[in-house]
């Protein structure tokens, strides 16, 4: 399981969520989730003949070039964190607890935390900051596991 989260200043961010919008439109996907689009699942499977073997692969270097042009030179901030799911699952019930409940919850937590650092090394204005999600079906949960760090972590309130 992999989660990404991308931070940007506010002039930053309107510029790479209208080209990511732009790019999901032209590809006429609702959202890019990799592991679908690289094994071709649902949204993605009415795609491989029009995309041809190489779609996904083009697809996601599209999208790459939108994240480096709008976030990279230090114009803002990608993260990502995994684990792996079937360790997750052979680890005793107890560590599984201590370290979320779940994989997701935990992968939220940790990637939060790592934002919250950055954010507090790169910059001395206090603001809040904002979530914004490309998958309208998850988008509840996204805002559920939010919900639980912030319950679990006080100095994730900030989001």
């Amino acid at each position: 399981m992999v989660l990404c989260v991308y931070a940007a200043p506010w002039e930053t961010w309107g510029g790479f969520q209208n080209d990511w919008c732009d790019l999901l439109d032209k590809k006429d996907i609702p959202y890019l989730h990799v592991t679908d689009l690289n094994l071709w699942r649902p949204p993605y499977d009415k795609k491989r003949d029009e995309w041809g073997d190489t779609g996904a692969s083009e697809t996601l270097s599209e999208f790459g070039a939108v994240i480096r042009k709008w976030l990279g030179n230090d114009k803002g901030t990608a993260l990502g964190i995994c684990v792996d799911a079937k360790h997750w699952r052979n680890m005793k019930s107890e560590d599984r607890r201590r370290m979320g409940k779940s994989p997701e919850l935990f992968l939220f937590q940790q990637l939060l935390a790592m934002l919250l650092w950055k954010h507090t090394m790169t910059t001395t204005i206090d603001y809040r900051i904002g979530l914004t999600h490309d998958d309208d079906q998850n988008g509840s949960r996204v805002y559920e596991l939010l919900s639980k760090a912030k319950n679990a972590n006080p100095e994730a309130r900030i989001v």
